[in-house]
């Protein structure tokens, strides 16, 4: 063969590799702008059935992106199959192990079939993370709301917020109202959450 057919071959052989990428990409987002659609506020199991069937293909395509799995526990939750949860739960740790919220969320299904030990494990884990994000984070707003998940998740524990997360709550935000307005959300949500399921 010619080095004129080689770089022809080669050429086109790149091409296709790009289309089949960005077909890829097209095909993900058109299928995850539809299962987004079709979910938001929907109790029906059919419907619900359906567009884990199209997360399926989603991460069929994408298998390292943990986000599929996450929204994919979530429908799955939704239609009382926790265990199915628990699994694409599972490997999001996986993909993503310092994703907290895939822990809290966790923890959460455990608490809804009863297994508290088991969920606090998983609040445990999830607060680690956030504290250890918190010991990084400059940035007076984003530190907020690292707290706020810390809180969040001591409250889930039923502990009373230790004093040093208070202080350093304090330090945060230099403002005992707005800290006791934090306190005060997560405990609702914690009320809308535990109460609604």
């Amino acid at each position: 063969m010619n080095k004129r057919k080689v770089v022809k071959i080669s050429s086109t052989v790149l091409l296709i590799v790009v289309l089949l990428y960005v077909l890829k990409q097209e095909i993900t987002d058109i299928i995850e702008n539809k299962v987004i659609e079709n979910t938001l506020g929907i109790t029906d199991n059919k419907i619900i059935n359906h567009e884990i069937k199209r997360l399926n293909i989603i991460i069929f395509l994408n298998p390292k992106e943990y986000r599929y799995y996450v929204k994919r526990a979530d429908l799955n939750c939704q239609i009382k199959k926790y265990n199915n949860a628990i699994n694409d739960l599972n490997k999001t740790h996986d993909l993503a192990e310092n994703y907290a919220e895939s822990y809290t969320f966790q923890g959460m299904i455990y608490d809804w079939i009863g297994k508290t030990d088991s969920a606090m494990i998983y609040y445990k884990i999830s607060q680690k993370i956030y504290k250890q994000k918190l010991d990084k984070e400059t940035d007076k707003v984003s530190r907020r709301d690292l707290m706020e998940n810390v809180i969040y998740l001591q409250i889930l524990q039923n502990d009373s917020l230790s004093s040093n997360i208070k202080d350093s709550l304090n330090n945060t935000i230099k403002d005992d109202d707005l800290a006791l307005r934090i306190i005060g959300k997560s405990k609702n949500q914690i009320f809308i959450e535990k109460f609604e399921k």
